[in-house]
């Protein structure tokens, strides 16, 4: 503030001195810059005294004054307080700049995920202990405020059917489907996945190596979902389920994990199928000759889930050419629909033909 004083329009006095304290008013303002003390970035670890750091960078402040500040934990969703709040020893200004860290111990075990915002006010001490709030840092869309609580779903799907089982055959792809919430959009991360047994929680070991994949990918928005593709032999893993475990990482830091052995959408059954085609009548693999002769294909399954609806469609081959067998201009195929009641089992398909016709040649039944 500079003064004059007039008399008569003329200036008789001024007191005009920019370095003058006492005729100074200071604008405090904050700066705040918040991490994860355990994984050094702005994600959340899993933990029950996980320790929240806030940088506060105070600017025009008094030296010589004493000041203190007040935080507190907001979730950006619903803009409320969390329920933590913090406040610094009082410390006095040496100079008009100072920087303070403020510490939040936190149990994050209890919170829910989603986007942590960091508030920070500065109140001025009196000489007589009584404080005054000199300026208030409560931005929720601030991104330095910002704390990332992210979380990852998976769902695990044979690749070329999407469905959930996948026939044990010498190479097999998987395609497991990662939903991730609450990442900062334009960052880079890393999905790392590995197949696990269900039935004894281990690692899949296929030739003495545990089977992994992962992929790198940058989101436009907070969230979406990314693909991991798993390819492998699953030839001795047949009756077995697979089940798969993601963790998602930032800068080599695990920021979260989603690894469930009883999660159905992440698991995949590895099935197979057998067959033993005899004529109905002789119970042999010679048929009989009969223009409504019949042939019975037994369907020995392995690893289907229990109480699901599964179709076996057939059809009869010519061993010699591996063409389908036609009669009447149409091919002889067989189909049978079943529930099974366990994951291993039998069931029956019937096929009907005239036997007259293929004296002297071998058929085959492709299931």
């Amino acid at each position: 503030m500079f003064e004059g004083l007039i008399h008569n329009g003329t200036t008789i006095a001024s007191h005009a001195d920019p370095t003058d304290k006492e005729q100074t008013v200071l604008f405090p303002s904050l700066k705040t810059r918040a991490i994860d003390k355990t994984s050094d970035t702005s994600f959340v670890t899993r933990g029950t005294e996980v320790i929240f750091v806030d940088t506060v960078d105070c600017e025009n402040l008094v030296a010589g004054d004493t000041y203190r500040i007040h935080g507190k934990l907001m979730d950006k969703e619903t803009g409320k307080p969390l329920g933590y709040e913090v406040y610094s020893e009082p410390f006095t200004a040496e100079n008009s700049n100072e920087t303070v860290e403020v510490e939040f111990s936190v149990n994050t075990e209890r919170l829910d995920s989603g986007i942590i915002v960091v508030f920070e006010d500065l109140y001025l001490v009196k000489e007589d202990g009584t404080e005054v709030l000199a300026v208030k840092h409560e931005d929720i869309d601030d991104e330095d405020q910002s704390l990332y609580y992210p979380e990852i779903g998976t769902t695990a799907v044979n690749a070329a059917t999407e469905t959930h089982e996948v026939q044990g055959k010498s190479k097999v792809s998987l395609k497991d489907t990662v939903s991730y919430k609450n990442l900062k959009a334009g960052e880079e991360y890393t999905v790392v996945g590995i197949l696990m047994d269900k039935e004894t929680s281990d690692p899949i070991l296929i030739n003495g190596e545990y089977v992994t994949s992962s992929a790198t990918f940058i989101p436009a928005e907070k969230d979406g979902q990314t693909n991991v593709f798993f390819e492998f032999d699953a030839s001795e893993l047949v009756g077995k389920t697979v089940v798969v475990f993601e963790s998602l990482f930032y800068e080599s830091v695990e920021i979260a994990v989603h690894a469930d052995i009883e999660y159905d959408a992440q698991s995949v059954n590895v099935i197979d199928i057998r067959t033993t085609a005899v004529d109905a009548e002789s119970g042999t693999h010679t048929a009989t000759w009969k223009r409504d002769a019949e042939i019975i294909d037994t369907v020995s399954y392995t690893g289907l889930t229990p109480g699901k609806t599964y179709t076996v469609y057939g059809t009869v081959m010519l061993s010699g050419t591996g063409e389908d067998l036609y009669q009447d201009g149409v091919p002889v195929t067989g189909m049978t629909e079943f529930i099974p009641e366990e994951p291993d089992g039998t069931v029956d398909v019937s096929f009907t033909l005239n036997t007259f016709i293929l004296q002297d040649m071998d058929i085959v039944v492709f299931e």
